[in-house]
């Protein structure tokens, strides 16, 4: 009886004999809500991502911007990304990889973790057989200099950076240059932002670009570009990036001393000089 329904099935077309699952039985892709993703993200990718999540109140920006310094000087060919997200969450301090794996959190941990402990809990979770030197364990580290055996990098240069849009917005992604040492230049960009616009930006993006060309800085928000080092030339002032990037996420903010200068009329350069006496 069961072979009668099996056929009957395959002359209506609904089964086909090379199918193991059923059509509605496929699970969709998804985003986690603190992951990132390509402007064009049509594939499932492998990509290895961390977030620093942090308490905006308790002032420890530089602190989350200090353990994505340190991890993207020693994963910058196996790491993808990192985020920076200003939380709201009183003494929250948590890093996450891919928006999932808790690599460690200040309440459950007891504290910050040093850099060398951070290392080694992602290199761990992203490259095992990596060796850390100095930031590795005392027993990695006799085995190592007893073996004499060394990690061959295994990477590869990519011919462009894909362009990472975080799931909330608006949220900034600054893509650097690994060959050319931007990093600092990358995270000071980021310190900026986050400081001028607390309260607006839900987060930085520090993306480490392996590109084959080489000499790549530019800035993104919410996937738009604002401004690329190859097209515009040199290297954006701080508060033309914080210009920018009022005009479309706060256009009413003042920005202080970093605001637009506006020129003096005649007139009133006139009324200024009789009232300093200097006219």
């Amino acid at each position: 009886m069961k072979l009668l329904l099996f056929v009957c099935s395959l002359l209506l077309g609904r089964v086909s004999p090379f199918q193991t699952t059923p059509a509605h039985f496929a699970l969709p892709k998804k985003h986690s809500t603190t992951l990132l993703h390509t402007a064009n993200d049509d594939a499932e990718t492998t990509s290895q991502r961390i977030s620093i999540e942090y308490c905006t109140g308790c002032r420890w920006m530089l602190r989350a911007f200090w353990n994505a310094q340190e991890l993207l000087s020693t994963f910058e060919k196996d790491l993808d990304s990192i985020t920076i997200v200003p939380s709201s969450s009183k003494g929250i301090f948590v890093v996450r990889l891919n928006g999932e794996s808790l690599v460690w959190d200040r309440k459950e941990n007891d504290g910050f973790p040093s850099p060398k402990e951070l290392k080694q809990v992602v290199r761990d979770l992203v490259k095992p057989d990596k060796f850390l030197g100095h930031s590795d364990t005392e027993e990695r580290q006799s085995s190592d200099s007893e073996n004499g055996d060394s990690v061959v990098d295994t990477s590869t240069a990519v011919e462009s950076t894909p362009v990472y849009v975080a799931d909330e917005s608006p949220s900034i992604t600054i893509t650097y240059c690994t060959g050319c040492k931007w990093l600092l230049r990358a995270a000071y960009y980021g310190q900026e932002l986050l400081t001028t616009f607390d309260t607006e930006i839900k987060s930085v993006t520090l993306v480490p670009s392996k590109a084959v060309k080489g000499g790549e800085f530019s800035v993104h928000l919410d996937g738009n570009l604002l401004f690329d080092r190859k097209t515009d030339g040199g290297f954006p002032e701080t508060k033309e990036l914080k210009q920018m990037i009022r005009d479309v996420v706060s256009p009413s903010k003042d920005l202080g001393h970093s605001d637009v200068e506006e020129e003096v009329s005649d007139e009133d350069s006139a009324e200024q000089r009789r009232f300093f006496g200097v006219d």
